[in-house]
């Protein structure tokens, strides 16, 4: 049975590209900075003006849009039924119908609600899970978002996220900059150089003469490197 579990989240993980890393997130333009785990394979896109950051991770899903986005930015009013109400607003310009369907603590993060939503576009129906954090005037606004008929498979996927969201002055990297990228995997090693040289040691004679014999040195062409592979379109920011 364990294996039969095991055998079911690689699975899960291969069809929502779930090995999750952290993604920092460092302030451009006065708004917070924050921290998120995100899966690996899903595009990314962002956008800093006007002291608000807009974050997306986005995945391709053909029964319809599949994302996780992240709203940082300051407030003078932080009262999450306030929050909630301009919240519903942005919705409502986004899709045709809006429903708030529920609002549930979040049972492993302490002091913080999530609402669930249903909305509509057109024909097709989505789930919406969202939620904020807040510290002093500072606001992180999350929203999830997966076809109706989806919504289990994304689920955990969307909790991870919840569960990793919050304030951060961006992570540090080699050079003491900070990156707004996902931590990358570990690089490959280094390609080959233009050719290998082989060298024989010198030999030297015993003649009369003391001629120095020096064999000639063989250069073996190197394989040609393989061409990069293209990046994927970053999805389009759509708030």
């Amino acid at each position: 049975m364990l294996r039969a579990l095991t055998t079911m989240l690689v699975l899960a993980s291969v069809t929502t590209g779930l090995w999750a890393i952290p993604f920092y997130w460092e302030s451009k333009t006065e708004e917070p900075g924050f921290t998120i785990d995100v899966p690996s394979l899903w595009g990314q896109a962002s956008r800093s003006r006007d002291k608000v950051a807009n974050v997306h991770f986005e995945k391709k899903d053909r029964a319809g849009r599949v994302a996780i986005e992240v709203r940082a930015y300051s407030a003078e009013n932080t009262d999450l039924d306030q929050l909630i109400l301009q919240l519903r607003t942005r919705l409502a310009v986004k899709y045709d119908r809006v429903f708030l369907v529920k609002r549930k603590e979040v049972g492993f993060r302490k002091n913080l609600e999530k609402q669930i939503w249903t909305v509509r576009s057109g024909k097709k129906v989505y789930s919406v899970t969202t939620a904020f954090v807040v510290a002093d005037d500072k606001v992180l606004q999350l929203i999830c978002v997966a076809p109706a008929n989806r919504t289990k498979e994304y689920q955990y996927v969307f909790d991870n996220a919840l569960l990793s969201l919050d304030f951060s002055d961006g992570k540090p990297d080699s050079e003491g900059g900070s990156s707004n990228e996902p931590a990358a995997a570990e690089a490959a090693p280094a390609s080959a150089a233009p050719g290998i040289t082989v060298t024989a040691p010198t030999v030297t004679g015993t003649p009369a003469t003391g001629v120095t014999v020096k064999p000639p040195t063989a250069t073996v062409p190197a394989a040609p490197a393989a061409p990069a592979a293209a990046k994927p379109k970053p999805p389009k920011i759509d708030f």
